[in-house]
This record gives C-alpha cells, structure tokens and sequence, in this order.
C-alpha cells in the first residue's frame, strides 16, 4: 500500500523552507498528527460523556467501513482467498512482528 502524503501542515512557529515531510515528522514526535490536533479542536466545544460516546461510535463506523471495503478490494484483486484467510487464522501474532 502506498504511503499517504499529507498536505503542509502550519504551526505558528514552523520554518517556511521546512519539508513538509520533515514538519509532520515533528508534530508527530511530539504525539500529535494534523488528524488528532483537528479532533482536538472539535471537542473543545462539547465536553460530555455522551458527546464522547457518539463520537467513539462514528469513528468506530468509518473505521470499520474503510476496512471492510479494502478487505473487499483485495478479495475482488485475489489478493486475498479463503486460503490465506486460512494461513493467517493459524499465525500467531509474535510471528507476524518479527
């Protein structure tokens, strides 16, 4: 699969002849992506348990639905069989992050 490229990302303080790549890096070593500083935003105006709820809800969907329409595309490209489905059943996760 190929790597995302993501669009520049603006801090106050970032150098203009930064890399894009280069500044991503940085607001990721310091644990926050463009994605989470936006999720970041939206919950300061909505605080409650439940607001927490739905939202956990909605992401889980998207989630889930992006997963099964990639799952999808590789079994329409026969990248994915009931055979490997098979081989992948039997592996143990130590074994796939070596």
């Amino acid at each position: 699969m190929e790597e995302k490229q993501y669009p520049p990302y603006e801090e106050e303080n970032s150098m203009v002849s930064e890399p894009v790549v280069a500044r991503r890096h940085r607001s990721v070593r310091h644990g926050l992506t463009p994605t989470q500083l936006q999720l970041l935003k939206f919950f300061s105006y909505d605080d409650t348990e439940e607001t927490a709820k739905e939202i956990q809800t909605v992401v889980f969907n998207h989630m889930q639905k992006r997963m099964d329409d990639e799952l999808n595309r590789m079994w329409d490209e026969g990248i994915l069989d009931q055979k490997r489905l098979d081989e992948i059943r039997q592996m143990h996760i130590r074994d796939v992050l070596k």
